[in-house]
């Protein structure tokens, strides 16, 4: 067969192929969005998907934090309580725990294709959820404004005084 006995073929099959294609990938991009959907509707499922991305703390950190946990509980004269030293260690070790979750909650929206370069944009978004974002902050501060000038005490009324009587200097 020539090349120019193909042609004619080629021109009614390719966009039954350019068709099929939008479709495959159309059907691709509503699995992705129904797993994503899935993962953030429930809670449970988001915080188990992002403990996959929530890597352990050092074992450095953690020693040190317990050490620096014993120094204080030492220094004060509470060594003496295991409970309340495991107290003190758990309140200083919480925040690098929460910081460390936080890390892999945005990993895990990164991965899902919720977050743009970690900025905690949604990419598509744009200006628009920007300038939403933003006109719903400034109606947020003009209620507070308003509401705590209503809560706000009355302000004195503001008449000037009479001016004190003159002295016996100053009669005539």
């Amino acid at each position: 067969m020539e090349i120019a006995g193909l042609i004619p073929m080629l021109t009614k099959i390719l966009p039954l192929v350019s068709t099929a294609s939008g479709l495959y990938g159309s059907y691709e991009n509503a699995q992705q969005q129904n797993k994503v959907r899935g993962i953030l509707d429930n809670p449970a499922k988001f915080q188990n998907y992002a403990a996959g991305y929530t890597r352990p703390l050092s074992a450095g950190l953690t020693q040190g934090v317990a050490n620096a946990t014993q120094g204080y509980a030492a220094e004060r004269g509470l060594a003496e309580s295991p409970a309340l030293e495991q107290t003190l260690y758990a309140q200083a070790i919480a925040p690098y725990i929460q910081q460390n979750q936080q890390m892999g909650q945005q990993e895990a929206l990164q991965s899902l294709g919720l977050m743009a370069n970690g900025a905690g944009t949604v990419p598509g978004a744009g200006d628009q959820l920007t300038s939403g974002l933003d006109a719903l902050t400034q109606w947020y501060q003009s209620q507070q404004a308003l509401k705590n000038a209503q809560n706000a005490p009355p302000v004195p009324n503001q008449t000037p005084h009479p001016p004190p009587p003159p002295t016996k200097d100053q009669i005539p």
